[in-house]
């Protein structure tokens, strides 16, 4: 599990006061499923949809532990929340599937890239376990993105403990993107990124590395935080790869293998450098 980790918010603001109200009334006539009778817990008034996901979790012995706020309204007016000392249960009427806490590694993840308001939107589940990569993930309400903790999977961003996410809905050309943040060790905050194309997208990925390119990060925020020469080092190591993907010369499917895997710790080499032939020879994408 990753180490709860309670989620301080901001308030919401005064500004687009009329939408906000209109989201508070609506959120009053269809507040928190099932009806429970509110509680008091450690001081704190526990109800609703929150109070069966509290019960749920076996209360003050869960790593939520006690709660230290009322219930709350999101900016949004509509989804509700409430803080705890070990993470935040979130709940909304229409878009979180219930109620649903969220913590640790993976709840810091979430707040970097803006809470429910941001990229990824409200949890649509609790964490669960992914055996194929050993590790803990949430789901969230857009674009059928997740969010993930390892403690070390032994494979590329995850080598050791690494926080991400993964988008999967799919395009022409890659069925998924997934991009894998080390913590801790010589590449750490470094991501990996690991985009899976589709048969057309091997073949015509190479046609306009711009829309492809465009293709993959539609699945997917893009990663916070890159600097300008690791932006140039991943895109010159995906225009790399779209080139000179190839299941002809040798046998047993594509020479990139079933991932086009793009490491933020390598140099910004130049585009001449990354995709010319007499180089890519020498390099083979990994510079």
């Amino acid at each position: 599990m990753t180490s709860p980790t309670t989620l301080r918010r901001r308030g919401a603001t005064p500004l687009r006061a009329m939408a906000v109200l209109f989201a508070v009334l609506l959120g009053m006539t269809i507040q928190a499923f099932p009806a429970a009778a509110d509680e008091s817990i450690c001081g704190h008034n526990v109800g609703g949809a929150i109070l069966v996901k509290y019960v749920e979790l076996n209360r003050t012995a869960s790593p939520l532990k006690c709660p230290v706020s009322e219930e709350l309204t999101n900016p949004d007016g509509a989804g509700r929340r409430q803080e705890f000392e070990g993470g935040t249960i979130y709940w909304h009427p229409t878009l979180s599937d219930g109620a649903h806490p969220i913590w640790g590694k993976i709840g810091a993840m979430w707040g970097q890239y803006g809470w429910e308001r941001g990229a990824f939107g409200y949890p649509t589940s609790d964490e669960l376990w992914d055996e194929a990569y050993k590790s803990k993930y949430q789901m969230f309400s857009k674009n059928r993105l997740t969010i993930f903790w390892s403690a070390g999977n032994g494979d590329h961003g995850c080598a050791g403990q690494c926080v991400g996410y993964e988008g999967s809905t799919g395009t022409d050309w890659f069925k998924r993107t997934r991009v894998e943040i080390p913590i801790g060790g010589d590449h750490d905050g470094k991501p990996t990124v690991r985009t899976y194309p589709t048969e057309d997208g091997f073949m015509n990925a190479r046609t306009d590395f711009t829309a492809a390119w465009n293709q993959m990060w539609s699945l997917a925020p893009y990663p916070n935080g890159l600097s300008r020469g690791q932006h140039n080092s991943v895109y010159e190591q995906f225009a790399c790869h779209a080139k000179y993907a190839d299941k002809y010369l040798f046998p047993g499917g594509w020479n990139t293998g079933l991932s086009w895997d793009l490491e933020s710790y390598r140099r910004d080499v130049g585009m001449l450098y990354a995709t010319s032939l007499p180089t890519f020879l020498i390099h083979t994408c990994e510079w």
